[in-house]
């Protein structure tokens, strides 16, 4: 992104619970999309994702977020980052840990993309995500095991640590929404399975409290977004409105 000698924003990625740096490739896209606007970016693997070495167990909304930080400190040592123009892009649970630190009152952050912002309640939220096995899954995890196995919509089972759970009870990104500053793009599903519309709306509320200039996308599709498919027109819709919205923002 940029050219020789020009320092460059940053756009640091993060993926949804059961996801990976990629996204089915939406991410390459988007990070390709971005460097054309000049825009320099970077995806993590969050422990248990992907390529990471790590089991799912050392799975947290801490670790996450060590792990954002570690990721934007990374690229402005050893890029020509422009440590005044940072943003954040979430997915799904990623959108929630996006929002977790771009609403903090310190924030450096002065953009922030949301795709299916899955930032209600806490407990509600993990209800979603693990539906019927979600009372199961506490109760085990805070036994002497200190951690619960769960088998994922893609049919992977994982462990769900007790670390996890504490960590989300204290993850209420929406208890700081009137603090996001700068620019926020919130782009959500009409049949949302994990993110209500009722969620989107007291976001979109919340926000109009902040300083934060708000623009919103509704698509129609479900939490997939398509992404799973090369061909989707909301995929390309997203990528597309991504894009835009940081070229703007910076």
């Amino acid at each position: 992104a940029g050219e020789e000698g020009e320092l460059v924003p940053l756009v640091i990625l993060e993926h949804d619970l059961f996801g990976d740096r990629s996204t089915d490739g939406v991410f390459e896209e988007i990070a390709l999309a971005l460097a054309d606007k000049g825009i320099a970016s970077i995806a993590v693997d969050f422990s248990g994702c992907g390529d990471s070495s790590e089991d799912f167990s050392a799975n947290s909304p801490f670790y996450i977020d060590f792990d954002v930080k570690a990721a934007r400190d990374f690229a402005i040592q050893n890029a020509p980052v422009d440590s005044e123009k940072l943003g954040l892009l979430g997915y799904g649970f990623g959108a929630r840990m996006a929002m977790d630190a771009g609403a903090l009152k310190n924030s450096p952050y002065t953009a922030m993309s949301l795709i299916a912002p899955m930032v209600g309640d806490p407990e509600e939220t993990m209800q979603l995500i693990f539906g019927s096995e979600y009372d199961r899954i506490v109760a085990e995890a805070f036994t002497e095991a200190r951690s619960s196995e769960f088998v994922g919509p893609d049919g992977v089972s994982r462990s769900i640590s007790v670390n996890w759970i504490d960590d989300m009870r204290l993850s209420c990104p929406m208890n700081n929404v009137e603090n996001i500053k700068g620019s926020l793009q919130v782009i959500y599903a009409t049949n949302d399975e994990y993110v209500p519309l009722s969620v989107v709306e007291a976001l979109l509320n919340g926000a109009e409290a902040s300083t934060a200039e708000v623009t919103s996308l509704q698509v129609d599709s479900d939490h997939s977004f398509g992404f799973d498919d090369p061909d989707s027109s909301v995929r390309a819709q997203v990528i597309e409105a991504v894009a835009a919205f940081f070229d703007e923002a910076f």
